[in-house]
């Protein structure tokens, strides 16, 4: 059953009007976190386009190559949107912190980690930190259950470093919002720490809960 609330405002319907604008390709999520965003999805149709390509959105397209094709020029755009993103979406704007998922491999840096410390280089309205790392090699979890990916997670461990998130406002930074599994995950594990709040932010939402693989170009 749908929610109907009728607009009697001339204001109140031009400030709808200039959020839906605003936001018109931001993915409001609901999970278990305080807040939820994908700034955009990360395509727009499952069909290829005529040349066999996957039709990305342009968010997408960035994700793919500054993730996959290490594109320095994309990896700089994408700093530049979230930057954006967070300086002029409320609740985001008011954060304390942010920080990034970590790579599944303890021994390299992910995009989203590359992000943050690009971001830490800018006068930006927040603090970056890497107060989270994973305490293992976190498995693959492209071919599992949602419940599979949680136990997983907790096998894998989050270790939580300092006590830098107390009290504050996270921003929890990842490239791509698939089941979610891993955002709440780590979310949860930044609240029993003592943080504040978490709002989660991906680059990308994808299309469906399972669209995850990559083809193409």
């Amino acid at each position: 059953m749908g929610l109907w609330l009728p607009i009697d405002d001339k204001r109140v319907y031009r400030a709808v009007g200039e959020f839906i604008t605003k936001y018109n390709n931001t993915v409001f999520i609901r999970d278990s976190l305080n807040l939820s965003c994908a700034i955009d999805k990360n395509m727009k149709s499952p069909d290829p386009l005529p040349t066999g390509e996957r039709n990305y959105t342009k968010i997408g397209r960035l994700e793919y190559k500054a993730k996959y094709l290490e594109s320095t020029s994309a990896l700089e755009e994408l700093v530049y949107i979230v930057d954006d993103f967070i300086r002029r979406t409320p609740i985001y704007n008011d954060a304390d912190v942010i920080i990034a998922v970590p790579s599944s491999n303890v021994d390299t840096i992910s995009l989203t980690q590359s992000i943050v410390n690009r971001l830490a280089t800018l006068q930006s309205p927040y603090n970056t930190t890497d107060a989270i790392k994973w305490c293992k090699n976190k498995p693959p979890l492209k071919t599992v259950s949602v419940q599979e990916k949680w136990d997983l997670l907790e096998q894998t461990e989050l270790c939580v470093r300092g006590d830098s998130l107390i009290g504050k406002r996270v921003i929890l930074l990842d490239d791509m919002y698939q089941s979610g599994t891993t955002l709440n995950y780590i979310g949860r594990q930044i609240l029993q720490a003592g943080a504040r709040a978490v709002y989660g932010l991906t680059l990308v939402k994808s299309l469906s809960n399972t669209d995850n693989i990559h083809e193409g170009s």
